[in-house]
């Protein structure tokens, strides 16, 4: 019996100890007989890293790859789409951690049946592993409901130009075509001119990697929907983009929704066939939409900005170091004074919950750096609102049973952050660590 096409498995990898154990030995126990794993690290850091090897260790399938400087999520995903070596290709997360046994071989028999057939998709179900008020399991269960009914009804139609009127109705202003998670395809089907593009000083805004490959995908492509198979899409916790939604800062989830969506639509040359089935004024709302939403994500999206996040030092700082001249010259700039403040409270909540391991290694690090900056502006001797004071009297009441131990150091830091010290004499000097000391020393300090 000749054996079947080699499946290629492409995990994009950023820091995901705490499910690519379980993930790999999912992937690896698929009753499809022709597969590889492409594990593409984007510079782990949590010790994902020796996991990976030790799974190629014991394994031949797996392929590890360590890129030397981290990349955004766009080039990680083209990065180990691109390390693939099989004629099918499925892209999943570190950490999704369930995969039914038979997902390759239920998705790729249609394609072996009908060699006219260059993609398959099936019902992607969420796994939510957070809680935030108004944006529940409930609400992410419905949205992948409504986006099976999308996708089942693109593949059905056989005329581009039908589905180039479906992506527009719904892919230009809302992300109604899904995840690639859900989705098995023919290489012939990856974007590489698109890609190419991308790589060019005059590259259009990128929209978010999975719902532009989709996008293409549908448009450009034949499919079929497979009935009764059933994928999971993992929302963790600690993700940065839940965090966001768990912080209630769902206006930044506007930025790919209602900004890079339909800028993608609207000046992409790739996707001029959209644009043709476009009704009179939709696309000039479109650009009035955009228009109207720019200033004021760009003024949302500093606060949700994760201070642990590989492009923070580069992309960030500087932009805090802005606003911190801004303010440390007019103090009355309302626009550079609330900027600080969020930065400052975005430490605050960074250094209260990272591990006190990773302590030290930060503080001579980006958010250091940034730390010293806030201390530097001045915005201290500001009156501390009702969010900050609740914050400050808790790492007061913790600090006061835990003064000295390691894992107190956090907050510390958010201690020097919040307080006019000159407010707090129960503490003393002597109580901080050592490194520790030059900050609250100079920083407004009273013995």
């Amino acid at each position: 019996m000749n054996q079947p096409p080699l499946c290629s498995i492409c995990i994009p990898l950023y820091n995901k100890k705490n499910y690519l154990g379980q993930t790999l030995d999912a992937v690896l126990g698929q009753s499809y007989s022709n597969f590889e794993v492409v594990i593409s690290d984007n510079g782990s850091t949590d010790g994902s890293t020796e996991i990976a090897k030790e799974f190629m260790a014991r394994d031949s399938r797996i392929r590890y790859f360590r890129l030397e400087h981290t990349v955004n999520i766009n080039e990680s995903f083209r990065y180990v789409f691109q390390l693939a070596q099989g004629e099918f290709i499925k892209l999943h997360s570190g950490d999704d951690t369930t995969l039914p046994v038979n997902f390759l071989e239920r998705m790729i028999a249609p394609m072996l049946d009908k060699p006219e057939l260059e993609y398959t998709v099936c019902t992607m179900q969420p796994v939510v592993q957070y809680t935030a008020t108004g944006y529940g399991p409930e609400i992410q269960a419905h949205y992948f409901n409504t986006v099976t009914q999308v996708t089942r009804a693109l593949v059905a139609m056989p005329n581009r130009a039908d589905r180039a009127r479906k992506l527009l109705e719904h892919a230009s202003m809302a992300n109604w075509i899904g995840s690639t998670y859900g989705i098995v395809f023919r290489r012939l089907c990856l974007p590489l001119s698109h890609w190419r593009n991308c790589l060019t000083v005059f590259a259009w805004p990128e929209s978010y990697p999975d719902w532009d490959f989709n996008l293409r995908l549908f448009l450009n492509h034949r499919g079929f929907f497979v009935e009764d198979v059933v994928g999971h899409m993992y929302y963790d916790a600690n993700n940065a983009n839940c965090r966001t939604i768990v912080n209630n800062k769902l206006d930044l989830l506007d930025l790919v929704n209602q900004v890079l969506l339909p800028l993608t639509i609207l000046i992409d040359p790739e996707l001029a066939d959209l644009r043709l089935q476009a009704r009179p004024g939709e696309l000039e709302n479109m650009i009035q939409s955009v228009q109207g939403r720019i200033p004021y994500l760009m003024d949302q999206s500093d606060e949700v900005v994760a201070f642990d996040h590989p492009h923070w030092t580069a992309k960030l700082l500087p932009r805090l170091q802005h606003y911190v001249e801004t303010y440390r010259r007019n103090p009355r700039d309302w626009i550079a004074s609330r900027r600080v403040r969020q930065h400052r409270m975005n430490l605050v909540d960074h250094w209260l919950k990272t591990p006190p391991e990773r302590i030290g290694q930060e503080y001579f690090a980006g958010p250091g750096r940034a730390h010293v900056l806030l201390l530097e502006s001045g915005i201290r001797r500001d009156n501390i609102d009702i969010r900050e004071k609740e914050v400050l009297d808790k790492v007061l009441a913790e600090l006061s049973s835990d003064m000295t131990s390691q894992a107190s150091w956090g907050r510390w830091l958010a201690l020097v952050l919040l307080a006019n010290f000159q407010t707090l004499p129960k503490l003393k000097l002597e109580m901080i660590p050592d490194w520790l000391r030059p900050d609250f020393g100079k920083y407004g300090w009273m013995a």
